[in-house]
C-alpha cells in the first residue's frame, strides 16, 4: 500500500482502576492533578479513557494524538458512547460569553495566588447536546456529568449574583443537586493560575460519582484533549462495533491510558492479533523502545 493511500482513523482505549490517593500521572508535561495531602483516604474507582489518532503512512512512530486527531469532532465520539442526559460544568467561564442556556449561573470574583486581582468568572452547568459540544469546550467547559441525580424541586436555588437580573433576562435555575454541585467544585474551584496545567483534584471524584452514573473529565493527550470516565461501581461499557460501524474507526485496546502508552507498539500488536486489513501496511518486527512515550 502507497504512503498516500493510507488514512486510517483510530480510537484507543483503557480500562484501569484509579486511585484517588495515589492517582495516575497524566500525559507528561501537558496535565498534572491539583495537589492534595499525603494524608487522604485511599478510594479506588474505574477509569476508561479514550483517545483517538489518524495513521497517513507507514511512520506511526510520531502520530498527532487526542480525540479530535482522529478525524470525528468531541460531539461524534459523545453521540455514540452516551445517550443518557449528560450535563456539562464550567468553573472559570468568561461572563461575557455565557450561554442562553446556561443553568445556575453564578458570577464571582477570583482572588488567587499569581493571578489577576477581582478578575470576574463566571461558574455554571449546562445541559449538552452532542452537536454544540465542541464550542462548549472553547467556552471553558472541561468536565460533565452522566445521567445526575434530579434536583427536587424545593430545594432552594442559592443566589451567587453581585446584582440583579437586568430587565427581561432570563434566570434558568440549577439542574444538579446542590450536593453535586459542591462536589464539582470541589473537583474543579482549586485551580492556581501559576500551575494552569493542574486541573482537577482526584480525592473529589468519588464524591461526584455519589450523584451521578459517570463522570467525565477532559485530560490533556499530546495534541489534543482525551475523554476520562470515571465510574463508581464497575467499569463503563461502551460498544466497539457501533463506534467502528458509526465513525469508521478501528478502536484500538490499551493496557495503559492511551495519553501514556506508545500507539506504535498498541497498533501493531493490535494487527498481530486481529489481522485487520486496514493495518497490514505496518511493519510488525519487535522494537526496543521503551513502553513510556517520548
Amino acid at each position: 500500500m502507497q504512503s498516500s493511500e493510507i488514512e486510517v482513523s483510530c480510537f484507543g482505549y483503557s480500562q484501569t482502576v484509579f486511585s484517588t490517593h495515589r492517582p495516575d500521572r497524566l500525559c507528561r508535561g501537558r496535565e498534572y492533578w491539583i495537589y492534595q495531602p499525603e494524608e487522604v483516604e485511599e478510594e479506588v474507582v474505574f477509569r476508561t479513557v479514550i483517545s483517538g489518532t489518524t495513521i497517513l503512512d507507514q511512520e506511526i512512530r510520531h502520530l498527532s494524538r487526542g480525540i479530535r486527531c482522529s478525524g470525528h469532532s468531541l460531539g461524534d465520539i459523545v453521540s455514540v458512547l452516551f445517550s443518557q442526559k449528560i450535563v456539562g460544568w464550567v468553573e472559570e467561564g468568561d461572563p461575557n460569553f455565557i450561554p442562553s442556556s446556561a443553568c445556575g449561573v453564578e458570577l464571582y470574583r477570583m482572588s488567587r495566588p499569581n493571578a489577576k486581582v477581582n478578575k470576574w468568572c463566571a461558574r455554571y452547568e449546562i445541559k449538552i447536546d452532542a452537536d454544540e459540544l465542541d464550542d462548549l469546550v472553547e467556552l471553558g467547559m472541561d468536565a460533565w456529568v452522566v445521567n445526575p441525580n434530579k434536583r427536587a424541586k424545593t430545594e432552594p436555588v442559592p443566589e451567587n449574583r453581585p446584582y440583579p437580573a437586568i430587565i427581561d433576562e432570563e434566570l434558568n435555575h440549577p439542574v444538579l443537586c446542590e450536593e453535586l454541585r459542591n462536589a464539582m467544585f470541589w473537583l474543579t474551584g482549586h485551580r492556581n493560575p501559576q500551575n494552569k496545567h493542574a486541573c482537577f483534584q482526584p480525592v473529589a471524584i468519588p464524591e461526584v460519582l455519589k450523584y451521578c452514573d459517570a463522570l467525565v473529565l477532559l485530560h490533556k493527550d499530546k495534541h489534543d484533549v482525551c475523554l476520562g470516565i470515571y465510574t463508581l461501581d464497575a467499569e463503563f461499557e461502551f460498544s466497539i462495533d457501533e463506534i467502528q460501524e458509526k465513525l469508521s474507526s478501528l478502536v484500538i485496546p490499551f493496557s495503559i491510558p492511551p495519553m501514556l502508552a506508545r500507539w506504535d507498539r498498541a497498533l501493531k500488536e493490535f494487527y498481530l492479533e486481529k489481522h485487520i486489513e486496514e493495518l497490514s501496511f505496518l511493519n510488525t518486527e519487535d522494537s526496543e523502545e521503551s513502553e513510556e512515550d517520548e
